[in-house]
C-alpha cells in the first residue's frame, strides 16, 4: 500500500513541474516505485520469518505470482503506447488517472 498512487504523482511531477519529457518521466517513477516496493518486501519478510508468521509469507508469494507477470507484460506495453500516443494527450490521461485512482481509494476507505 506504501506506493499506491507514488508512480501517478510522481509522472505528474516530472512532466509538468520539472518539463522532463514522457520516457524520462515514466521510467523514473516506474524505478522508484519499484525500489520502494523492494524495500519494503525486504522487511516484511523478515519481520514474518520473525514472528513465524507463515501465512503471511504464503500471501507475499501469491501476491508476487501474480504481479509480476503483469509488471512484465506492461512494461513491455508501457513503451510502446508512449511512442503512439502524443505527450500532451499522455499529460492529460496521465492527470486524470490520477484524479481516478484518489476517487478509488476515497471512495473504498468510505465503504
Amino acid at each position: 500500500m506504501i506506493s499506491v498512487g507514488l508512480a501517478e504523482l510522481q509522472e505528474y511531477q516530472l512532466l509538468v513541474r520539472c518539463r522532463i519529457p514522457t520516457p524520462i518521466s515514466v521510467a523514473t517513477s516506474i524505478f522508484l516505485v519499484a525500489l520502494t516496493v523492494i524495500c519494503v518486501s525486504i522487511v516484511r519478510i523478515f519481520v514474518d520469518i520473525g514472528k513465524a508468521n507463515y501465512e503471511a509469507l504464503m500471501l507475499i508469494g501469491k501476491i508476487i505470482l501474480f504481479t509480476a507477470p503483469g509488471v512484465l507484460v506492461g512494461g513491455q506495453i508501457g513503451p510502446w503506447v508512449q511512442h503512439k500516443v502524443d505527450p500532451d494527450l499522455m499529460k492529460l490521461i496521465i492527470a486524470i488517472l490520477l484524479v481516478l485512482v484518489g476517487l478509488f481509494l476515497l471512495i473504498t476507505k468510505m465503504l
